[in-house]
């Protein structure tokens, strides 16, 4: 609505400010294990103090959820119905976009056919 700051940062009007969650949730200066699926540190008593943007809870819920799972549910159903995939890739690195998305991920079809 108008120029705004916050501590050393400024912006003009109309600028768009987007907070990158998953940079944040796996920031080695916040989190120990920054990497690691490690939900209980979610539970820790000063959860307050950091940095943690819960997904899915409130108002912002997402609207496509539902949606999004059941697509998801009936594609690997199909496809796992008629094909078998073997990944060979052994760790999974990704990009944070709009969605996470892998940077490179390798894998074949051992059984079945498109």
């Amino acid at each position: 609505l108008e120029d705004d700051s916050f501590g050393d940062f400024s912006w003009e009007k109309g600028t768009i400010v987007e907070f990158l969650l998953y940079d944040m949730h796996r920031n080695p200066a916040d989190w120990e294990q920054p990497n690691s699926f490690l939900p209980e540190r979610f539970k820790d008593s000063d959860i307050k103090t950091k940095p943690y943007f819960p997904f899915g809870n409130g108002a912002r819920h997402c609207i496509g959820e539902h949606f999004a799972y059941m697509e998801m549910i009936l594609f690997l159903r199909l496809f796992y119905k008629k094909h078998q995939l073997e990944l060979e890739t052994k760790e999974m690195k990704t990009i944070a976009l709009i969605t996470l998305r892998p940077v490179e991920l390798r894998g074949k079809i051992v059984a079945g056919s498109f």
